[in-house]
């Protein structure tokens, strides 16, 4: 049985300059490689050109085709200030999208990369975190009537 090759992502070449931490990593996630640093989720690299519509809306860039900055969105506000060419991912709102597109794609990335190297708090996501909800034993517990 022929072995699948695994492709490469181009995009990867500009992590260059944390890639060398003993604390880097990459994963497949849903297509894309997630780059974790420092035990943070702080990347996901998508290389998949061509869809640009989602739920009937038709966007101006690449749905999957650049760099998504997973983040709380306590912090999109002040990344968007700092980086501009930022915009909140139509299908995963929660993380910032850079799309290849972007005019000084590379400029900005290259600044996105020293942020998260010098551990900026407002880029990167703690893998696998979700929020807490109420189970439903507490939650009835706590709503009994006395």
């Amino acid at each position: 049985m022929k072995q699948k090759k695994k492709r490469a992502f181009a995009l990867l070449e500009h992590f260059d300059e944390i890639a060398t931490s003993d604390s880097f990593l990459t994963k497949r996630m849903f297509g894309s490689l997630a780059i974790y640093h420092h035990g943070l989720m702080v990347a996901l690299l998508s290389e998949s050109p061509g869809d640009r519509t989602y739920k009937e809306v038709k966007y101006s860039f690449d749905l999957w085709n650049g760099v998504l900055f997973p983040t709380l969105r306590d912090h999109h506000g002040s990344l968007k200030t700092d980086f501009p060419q930022l915009l909140s991912h139509p299908v995963l709102g929660k993380w910032l999208y850079l799309p290849l597109q972007t005019e000084n794609f590379e400029e900005v990335l290259a600044l996105l990369i020293r942020h998260i190297r010098r551990r900026d708090p407002r880029l990167g996501i703690v893998p696998g975190e979700k929020k807490k909800s109420r189970s439903k034993s507490s939650s009835k517990r706590n709503h009994r009537k006395k």
